[in-house]
């Protein structure tokens, strides 16, 4: 069985089925259109593994949907870098002699 990886902002279109369970956004009709706008529920739709990409019913037109997060993905924040920030204390079993860290010290400048 081959694999595929889909990549975030990947597009589908109506009708086919979908290869990844995860959060779509609207983003354009199939004839090349944006108009009408769709209305804000159908702007972004839920889609999981296998079920058919759906057309734009208040439109009555197919349209091309694009992958904005696969399900499981959390959705970072703009400053997402303290979401992975983490201080760890591991306590030492010995206390490092000074005489050591001299040595350590002097074969490193070697």
């Amino acid at each position: 069985m081959k694999k595929f990886i889909i990549h975030i902002g990947a597009l589908f279109k109506t009708g086919s089925s979908n290869p990844v369970s995860g959060q779509f956004a609207f983003a354009g009709y199939l004839d090349g259109t944006c108009d009408p706008p769709p209305t804000q529920g159908e702007k972004q739709i839920p889609l999981t593994f296998r079920k058919v990409f759906p057309p734009i019913n208040s439109a009555h037109k197919g349209c091309w949907w694009k992958l904005v997060r696969k399900q499981g993905q959390r959705p970072l924040k703009r400053c997402s870098g303290k979401d992975f920030q983490q201080e760890v204390f591991v306590p030492t079993t010995t206390a490092a002699f000074h005489g050591e860290a001299l040595a350590v010290g002097m074969l490193l400048q070697e």
